[in-house]
Order: C-alpha cells, then structure tokens, then sequence
C-alpha cells in the first residue's frame, strides 16, 4: 500500500512561527529540490514537490498532521461502522473558493473525478476496494467498500485525493504564482468553516516556495536565503552540512524500514550465506552512522524491523552479548 506522509503541516506551521532566518521575516522562504514543473503539476500523477503543493491548497476529507496522524480536514468528523464497510464523513461549513457551499453532492462529485484519474495507478489500485461514494443528506458523506480496509483514512489523507473544483482546492492555504515563484497563504479561518481566532492575521506568515537543484537549495539554505528545504534524499546527504549543528537542522522522514546492503549477484563471495552473516556481524553500525550526526536513526542488527507483518515476534537483536571485537573475531573465524 502507497502511504506518503506531507511535511506541509509542518510549514503551515512554520507560516505561524513568530520570526524566520531569512531577509525578510514577513514570509517564509521555502527550497523544494525539484523542478518548477514539478512543483506547479496539476495533473494527478505527483512528484514531491506537487504533493506538498497539494496538500497545502487542496486538503482531503482528511489530512496528515506533522506527525503522520490522521486528523480532520474537510471532514470535521466521521465514524466507522462495526463491520468495517462504511465510513461515514461530516462536512466542515466551508465553501470552495469561489464562493459556493461545500456540499455533500460536490465532494462526491470531486472524489469520483479524481478516483477514475488514478485508475492505473498504484494508488489507485490502494482504493479498488471503494464500491461506492454516496451523498447523503447536507453535509454528510458515505464511502462504502467491498471489504474491509483498515487503512482507508490514511490512503483519503494522500495529497492527490484533496478535494478540488475548477482546479482551486479547499486550502488551507491560497496560491499566488509568480513567475517560478509560489507565494502561499494561510486562508481566513471563517473561509473554512472554522471559528476565528483573536489577533490571528498578526501571526500568520507567507510562504514562498521555489524549486531548485540540490546544490543550488542546499547553497541557498546555508546563506540564509532559505530558512526551510524540503525534498532532499539520502542522494543528497553528501551535500548537507553534518557539523555540530546537523541534529537540529537536518530532519528525516519517519518511515518504518531499514537500510542495508544489497545482494546483488549470486555468485561470489556473497553468495554463500555463512559469508554474509560473518559480513553483518563484522559491522561497527553506531560508527558508521556517527558522521551523519541525524537524530532519530538507531543502529539495529533486525533483518525485519518491529512492526512489519513478517515480524512474528520471535526477530529480536542478534549477538546482543557480544561487543564489536568479539563479533569479528567470530566473523573471522
């Protein structure tokens, strides 16, 4: 199943913050390592960049917060019932941005166009369990499916499923394009549906976005003409700064997984599977993970991390009563 969790919670946070490391301290400047193209795609097959785009002008039923939970979006609530079949959605009091009301007949009309332009792709395969969307009376809307899908509030919470009309979506924030440049917006709380907050507008923040290569992003965060850079991969790691200052600066996604080593030929010295256990036991992990300096990643001796259906909970820690030297003098063995 596709899962992406967005990171532009986070920077609709960030809009909030009270002061930013940039020039100017009105607007947030944001670096995406990507292409212009990407950043401003309407279609619905999205690199990072537009998901992150879409997530912020065109929220779903639901949305992800910063740490990857489902919370309410377009769908102030919703419950479930007992046999996992129906999932039934309470729309907020908003309206589309050109002024018309928030409908349970146009929010199916949204999610029908858009689940028969994913038919193909791999998250449309992640919704073929859908049988049916139906609109309800006023605000209210239903998702049937064939069977079961635990995960269904996750896969609505993707940023190719935000809720659009006309090509505007529903916030929370607005766009302005200006050449390669985004400038986004938070929206009025009372344009969506929500109850206005004392003194908001003195605390909130543009963000302006641009796309850039990964040098160009990274150069541009270390001279202060970025106060925020998204989109980099462990490609990119090389190029980051991995001083003292990397644990609060560089960030990771969480993802439930591992990195490791590859196999990849059958012959050789890797192809007896004593060899590659008398390898894994060899390596010093904590070292090697030191000059990334990244909060967050753990060294682990699991093939299966904790969690994942293989993991039977009988995979623990290996050669927990060894330290490294006893270990390779086993593997040299």
């Amino acid at each position: 199943m596709r899962l992406v969790s967005r990171i532009i919670p986070a920077m609709a946070a960030f809009a909030l913050a009270s002061c930013g490391t940039g020039a100017d301290d009105a607007v947030v400047d944001v670096a995406f390592i990507g292409s212009t193209e990407e950043l401003f795609a309407e279609n619905l097959r999205l690199a990072s960049a537009g998901q992150h785009m879409r997530a912020a002008t065109g929220e779903g039923l639901v949305a992800l917060d910063a740490a990857g939970n489902v919370v309410p979006a377009a769908a102030e609530r919703w419950i479930v019932t007992d046999d996992g079949l129906s999932y039934i959605f309470r729309l907020r009091n908003s309206d589309w941005a050109d002024g018309s009301p928030l409908t349970s007949q146009t929010v199916r009309d949204s999610l029908q166009r858009t689940f028969a332009g994913l038919r193909g792709t791999s998250l449309g395969l992640d919704l073929a369990k859908i049988d049916e969307i139906r609109a309800m009376t006023g605000r209210v809307v239903e998702v049937r499916l064939q069977s079961p899908m635990p995960q269904l509030l996750q896969v609505l919470a993707q940023p190719e499923l935000g809720l659009r009309r006309d090509g505007a979506g529903l916030g929370p924030m607005g766009v302005h394009r200006e050449a390669d440049i985004a400038l986004l917006s938070p929206l009025p709380l009372e344009s969506r549906g929500l109850p206005r907050e004392e003194n908001w507008e003195n605390r909130i923040r543009q963000l302006r976005i641009r796309a850039m290569t990964a040098v160009a992003a990274v150069d541009a965060f270390e001279n202060g003409e970025a106060d925020l850079l998204l989109n980099g991969t462990l490609a990119n790691m090389p190029l980051a700064d991995t001083g003292a200052l990397t644990r609060g600066t560089v960030r990771l996604d969480a993802a439930l997984g591992l990195f490791g080593l590859l196999i990849r030929k059958d012959k050789g010295v890797l192809a007896d599977a004593g060899r590659r256990e008398a390898i894994a036991m060899a390596i010093d992990r904590e070292t090697l993970l030191e000059p990334f300096n990244i909060g967050g990643w753990v060294a682990t001796t699991r093939i299966v991390p904790p969690g994942l259906p293989d993991d039977i909970g009988t995979l623990a820690e290996r050669w927990v009563d060894l330290d490294i030297e006893q270990r390779r003098e086993i593997a040299a063995d």
